[in-house]
C-alpha cells in the first residue's frame, strides 16, 4: 500500500510541475538562447462525445468537435521532463450543432510521458465566456504526425454550466503560410 501512495505522490508532483510551468511560461514571445522561436503551426482536429449530467440517473450524449490552430514551441528542460509549449492561437468547439469560438489559450507536450494537457478559453453564440480544460495521452507517427490518443476534460460556461468532453484526436504540423 506505501508503493501506491508513494506512487501517487509522484504522479501529483508531476502534473504540479507541469501545470507550474505552464502558467508560468509565456508561450507567445518564447527565446532561447537570444534566437526567437517561431514555432511550428499546428492543426489539432477532434471529435467525440460530450457528456450532461442530469437530475435523474440518466446521461444526455451529444456529439462534439473541435479544431484548435497553434504554435509548438521548442521542448525546454524542466526538472526530468522535456515539455514542448503549446500557443493556441483559435479554434472551433461544435457542441451537438452549436459553435463556440476559441480565442485563445496554451498547453504543452511532456516528451518523455507522452501527456499533453490544453487550456483555452472562448465565447458562445450569445458571447457569454467559456472555459475549455482538456488532458490526453499522444504518440508520435513514423511520418511525424503527432496522433493524440485519448482527450477528456470539461467545458465550463459563464453560467456554471459544465460537460464534460471524452475525444479522440490527431494533430498536423503544418508548413508556415509564405508571406
Amino acid at each position: 500500500m506505501e508503493g501506491r501512495a508513494l506512487k501517487n505522490k509522484k504522479v501529483a508532483l508531476a502534473l504540479l510541475l507541469i501545470g507550474f510551468t505552464i502558467m508560468s511560461m509565456s508561450l507567445i514571445g518564447y527565446t532561447e538562447a537570444g534566437e526567437e522561436d517561431p514555432g511550428i503551426p499546428v492543426l489539432i482536429r477532434a471529435h467525440g462525445i460530450a457528456v450532461a449530467p442530469t437530475e435523474e440517473e440518466d446521461l444526455i450524449l451529444m456529439p462534439v468537435h473541435l479544431i484548435i490552430r497553434g504554435l509548438l514551441f521548442r521542448p525546454i528542460k524542466v526538472g526530468n521532463f522535456s515539455i514542448a509549449p503549446l500557443a493556441i492561437r483559435d479554434g472551433v468547439l461544435e457542441i451537438n450543432k452549436t459553435r463556440y469560438n476559441i480565442t485563445r489559450g496554451k498547453g504543452a507536450l511532456v516528451l518523455e510521458k507522452h501527456d499533453i494537457t490544453l487550456a483555452a478559453n472562448g465565447t458562445s453564440p450569445s458571447g457569454a465566456k467559456i472555459s475549455l480544460r482538456l488532458i490526453g495521452k499522444w504518440f508520435r507517427l513514423p511520418d511525424g504526425t503527432v496522433f493524440l490518443m485519448t482527450m477528456k476534460g470539461t467545458i465550463k460556461f459563464e453560467d456554471d454550466g459544465k460537460l464534460l468532453l471524452l475525444m479522440r484526436a490527431i494533430a498536423f504540423p503544418r508548413q508556415p503560410r509564405p508571406r
